[in-house]
């Protein structure tokens, strides 16, 4: 990857009344594998997802990865190492060049 490029993975949670807290995220790269792990404070109410994104223009805009697997959306439960598994696609890699 292209080191001038910043990629920035983060957890984001949608929420209306915000009750859930992310502590120690952790982030590993295999190959085209991206691991991120949290361990999560706090239930999920209605309306509430939690979502991997990234940015490519140090944080001013973000994108959802929605193709990423594991622990996400709204159906998460809270507890710790939590895990969430990305296969960077070229599609993606061809943009951030």
């Amino acid at each position: 990857m292209n080191k001038k490029y910043i990629l920035i993975l983060t957890l984001l949670s949608f929420a209306v009344v915000s009750a859930q807290t992310f502590k120690n995220v952790r982030a590993k790269q295999d190959g085209l594998s991206i691991t991120v792990q949290y361990d999560m404070v706090g239930k999920l109410y209605r309306g509430d997802e939690v979502a991997l994104t990234f940015s490519t223009d140090n944080g001013e805009t973000y994108s959802v990865i929605k193709d990423a697997e594991g622990d996400l959306g709204s159906n998460v439960l809270p507890g710790k190492n939590n895990e969430i598994n990305w296969l960077l696609m070229t599609k993606i890699l061809s943009s951030v060049r």
